[in-house]
């Protein structure tokens, strides 16, 4: 009797070890997914020829990669921001956001989900989701959609959204003082303003 017991204890045992390998394969494989996806999608990204293909690749990685339902970019030209890409679904976005410098900067480079103001109006009044695009030194633009980040808490998600957004942020800089460089030239020798 003593050995039935011990042999039952061992099924078990097996059987909850052979669960937990499976259960851990299955988060391997998503995480596998999502850095495949990610390095394709920020080799796309550094091939672009325009700040608005740059734009249009991250809206797209933002339904494709992120679960967004809907996602559009959102780039800084001057004192305001611009909608300079969305993705195919979205047909609702306004062609320039209220939203002031300050208000992207108090996210400290890091998404969140809003219920308010003027975040949501960006959406059509429903929950906004806001990824900052960090360039260098500051956040150059923001992708933002309909969706929620439910696995935010995820380590695995949180490094997907920081390396897309800090890879996207720096290529869209780049392109954004070039434009600020051949506007230089054009001003016979303007100094170029660099923050």
């Amino acid at each position: 009797m003593a050995e039935r017991t011990q042999m039952l204890r061992y099924a078990k045992d097996l059987a909850r070890l052979y669960r937990s390998a499976k259960d851990d394969r299955q988060r391997l494989d998503k995480i596998q997914w999502r850095l495949r996806t990610l390095e394709r999608a920020c080799l796309d990204l550094v091939r672009c020829l325009s700040p608005e293909a740059v734009s249009k690749r991250v809206a797209r990685a933002g339904v494709n990669l992120l679960g967004l339902t809907t996602a559009g970019v959102y780039l800084s030209r001057g004192e305001q921001y611009l909608l300079v890409a969305r993705d195919d679904n979205t047909v609702h976005f306004p062609p320039s956001a209220q939203v002031s410098r300050s208000e992207l900067e108090a996210l400290c480079g890091e998404p969140d989900e809003f219920l308010c103001s003027p975040w949501t109006e960006l959406v059509g009044g429903g929950p906004a989701v806001v990824i900052p695009l960090l360039g260098r030194r500051r956040a150059v633009g923001f992708l933002i959609g309909e969706g929620d980040l439910e696995d935010l808490e995820d380590g695995a998600t949180r490094e997907t959204i920081s390396l897309l957004s800090g890879s996207a942020g720096v290529v869209l800089e780049n392109f954004l003082l070039e434009e600020k460089r051949g506007r230089g030239s054009v001003l016979a020798g303007a100094p170029l303003d660099r923050d």
